[in-house]
């Protein structure tokens, strides 16, 4: 939830780019570049309650819209007085004041102070829990209890609401008057007089099956849902995910939004798809902002609230730019997201190379590396004869790591061992064998043998603390837009206005993917012959609503209104179907033979487009070299028919046997490859690992990626055994008659 009220708008007029203003930095004067008129403001934000979690920037302006009713800088004033049933306390005054102070005009004899009010308001809500005990299991006396709690909430905040707005849905809010605070500076702001702002929050849409049955209050379902999640493979990080061809997408169907939860006319529904792209080491690729920065030192605070400084050879940084930190090493940064601040007081800070970091919760708690000032490097586990603390950790590049305890370790050469509370994120947890080892010091090596030597590469050479990859985190949050087109995002939010806000579908033309697929514009090409980009591919129906009342209070209209917006998501992968190649290449799909079984008919009696003897899906399925690229059809002709990559190998100590299968890139679970065991009387046995019930014990499963599918053998085989490899279109549990 999120409350933001705002008086005025200081930059809405702004003629040329700013200029950060920090010690020794002036501004420019008439003439100068970048500004032909000169700068002729200095402009202060703030962004958060501490004492100086501001930035500061010269500006020319055309004009200022100054705040005229809230003042600023009274973010303990601002209170909300009434809300809807929430476990929000009234009154409330956890306002932050992100307002800004402008000196306007530098440039004339008249200059004077102008404040642009803006408090924001934020809070996070989880589920309600009803069950009391902890024990995983809702009884009919918990959710009774818990129903009982709710309906006495739910009148006392009612009566609340209804005595202070007049209705049931009512939020108002109170503050100390500007004008009257402008004209008696000298008296406390307790004493000045209050006004208020209304604003009535209508039913909205939430997710199924609705807050009052995750509460325990009703038994009644309802509520958004998309209800035809046929095709539910995983993704990249085997999570659940929406499978996709790129040439024939398909359609999406929801249900739940309808006249109970949405008013037409000011309801609005959009769509929207967009790509979270990462690199092959899993870090974001940013959107917007300025890509990787090499940081060459980190200095924590002097002491506990101070920010850290980070040096780097130029950052191309704005001051109060929201960024994210990756791959650096340390715990207490990695994945954090930080505010910069370009305005140092401390001794000897260059703001051209150096910032400063700042927590996102209101900048009113600073980082702080403890990690470093204390010296300690960690702990290692298990711990023999106490708790030997590591003193230093040596890095070398290309030769193992050195660890130096306090004490002695204990551990002898090719003991297994873990690193604790070492806040590097490279060791934290890793399981490592000890090596070269004496009473206080050892060598680090991989969990996998002896022979591989862990180089902890975030160590490039002793005069860098670490490499640090600072993406920029601006709204889109990595959004790199897909559907309906990326240039369109840029500008105008890149949404589809679907026609109705009772829509229940959405059928995507075959251009939505296709059309960028495989430019820096759209979504990145499935590669082949390499390592698999992410394609992590959002979903997004958004519900906006936009409801404002007119308010005059003397001169002065005050314009409540409800802004609120539901987001409803689905993670799409793109693949590489047999229905989509054909249609791609404009054919009917493949052919089946009447009276078939359904594997038979897409395996050894399917189509055979081609006419080469082989079926459609054969060759489809067993091409593991496929480019996926429509001047490349994937299916063979007369002269060049695929075959099969089977590996078969039997452990001569163990005589367990080994079968691989590459698969064709990209299929993902549209396609299931299996082994079958042919016996000699010529009858094939599946050997099935599906049913969960009935698991086959006598194979397991060792690899199952984008590239191959690997079983092996729990027990020895028979030297007369024959296997082959198959597969076949996943039905995704629909039963094919």
């Amino acid at each position: 939830m999120l409350f933001f009220i705002y008086d005025g708008n200081a930059l809405s007029n702004t003629e040329c780019p700013s200029l950060a203003a920090g010690v020794g930095l002036l501004p420019y004067f008439p003439g100068d570049l970048p500004c032909p008129a000169g700068h002729n403001a200095f402009v202060t934000r703030r962004f958060g309650d501490r004492d100086r979690d501001v930035s500061n920037s010269w500006h020319r302006l055309g004009s200022v819209d100054e705040a005229s009713r809230i003042p600023a800088r009274v973010p303990e004033y601002i209170r909300l007085v009434a809300a809807p049933i929430t476990d929000l306390p009234r009154p409330s005054n956890e306002f932050k004041d992100r307002s800004t102070l402008v000196l306007h005009d530098l440039q004339s004899a008249t200059f004077r102070e102008k404040d642009a009010t803006r408090y924001e308001m934020t809070r996070e809500y989880l589920v309600s829990d009803a069950d009391a005990n902890g024990d995983g299991i809702l009884t009919d006396l918990e959710r009774e209890l818990h129903k009982q709690q709710a309906k006495v909430e739910e009148i006392r905040h009612l009566r609340e609401t209804i005595i202070n707005t007049g209705n049931t849905n009512g939020y108002l809010f109170t503050y100390p008057i500007r004008p009257w605070i402008e004209l008696n500076k000298d008296l406390d702001v307790s004493y000045a007089p209050t006004d208020e702002i209304a604003v009535n929050q209508l039913q909205f849409i939430e997710a199924y099956p609705g807050i009052s049955n995750r509460a325990g209050i009703t038994s009644t379902r309802k509520g958004f849902r998309f209800t035809n999640l046929n095709n539910m493979g995983t993704d990249y990080d085997g999570d659940p995910a929406v499978l996709v061809d790129y040439r024939s997408p398909g359609s999406i169907s929801w249900s739940g939004n309808d006249f109970s939860n949405l008013i037409q006319g000011l309801d609005q529904a959009f769509l929207k798809v967009f790509e979270r792209r990462f690199t092959s080491e899993g870090t974001p690729i940013a959107y917007n902002g300025v890509g990787e920065i090499a940081v060459t030192v980190v200095e924590p605070g002097d002491a506990p609230g101070d920010p850290a400084v980070a040096t780097a050879l130029g950052h191309g940084l704005e001051d109060g730019e929201e960024i994210t930190l990756y791959r650096t090493g340390f715990s207490a940064l990695d994945g954090q997201r930080f505010f910069v601040n370009l305005q140092s007081d401390k001794v000897g800070f260059d703001a051209a190379n150096q910032f400063e970091l700042f927590i996102d919760e209101g900048l009113n708690e600073p980082l702080v590396l403890d990690i470093i000032p204390d010296g300690t490097l960690g702990v290692l586990n298990p711990m023999v004869d106490g708790a030997p603390d590591i003193s230093d950790i040596a890095i070398t590049p290309g030769d193992p790591v050195t660890i130096t305890t306090l004490s002695p370790h204990g551990l002898a050469d090719g003991d297994s061992f873990t690193i604790d509370d070492s806040g590097l994120t490279s060791f934290e947890g890793q399981a490592f064998y000890a090596g070269n080892t004496t009473d206080t010091t050892l060598e680090v090596f991989t969990d996998v043998d002896l022979t591989e030597a862990f180089v902890y590469a975030a160590f490039p050479n002793p005069a860098a603390l670490f490499d640090a990859a600072f993406l920029g985190n601006e709204q889109n949050d990595f959004e790199w837009p897909i559907w309906p087109f990326p240039f369109v995002d840029q500008n105008f939010g890149g949404q589809l206005l679907l026609p109705s806000v009772f829509d229940n579908g959405y059928e995507f033309p075959s251009v939505a993917f296709s059309l960028f697929y495989g430019s820096e514009f759209g979504a990145q090409n499935l590669a082949a012959l390499a390592e698999p980009p992410r394609n992590d591919l959002i979903m997004r129906i958004r519900y906006s609503r936009s409801v404002a009342t007119a308010d005059l209070s003397g001169s002065q209209a005050l314009v409540p209104g409800d802004l609120s917006r539901r987001d409803f998501e689905l993670e799409l992968v793109l693949v590489d179907t047999i229905s989509g190649l054909t249609s791609a290449l404009g054919t009917l799909g493949a052919k089946s033979v009447k009276g078939a079984k359904s594997d038979e008919a897409a395996t050894e009696f399917g189509g055979d487009l081609d006419g080469d003897g082989q079926s459609d899906l054969f060759e489809f399925a067993f091409d593991a070299s496929a480019a996926n690229e429509f001047q490349n059809p994937p299916i063979a002709d007369a002269n060049s028919q695929v075959s099969a990559q089977v590996t078969v190998e039997i452990d001569p100590e163990t005589s367990l046997c080994e079968l691989t299968v590459k698969k064709r890139p990209g299929v993902r679970e549209y396609i299931q490859y299996y082994f079958e065991e042919v016996g000699l009387d010529g009858q094939a046995a599946l050997i099935d690992f599906s049913d969960p019930e009935n698991p086959n014990t006598e194979w397991k499963v060792v690899k199952d990626d984008n590239f191959e599918y690997k079983i092996v053998s729990t027990s020895p085989v028979s030297g007369f055994s024959l296997f082959r490899a198959c597969a076949r279109e996943n039905t995704f549990g629909v039963v094919t008659p």
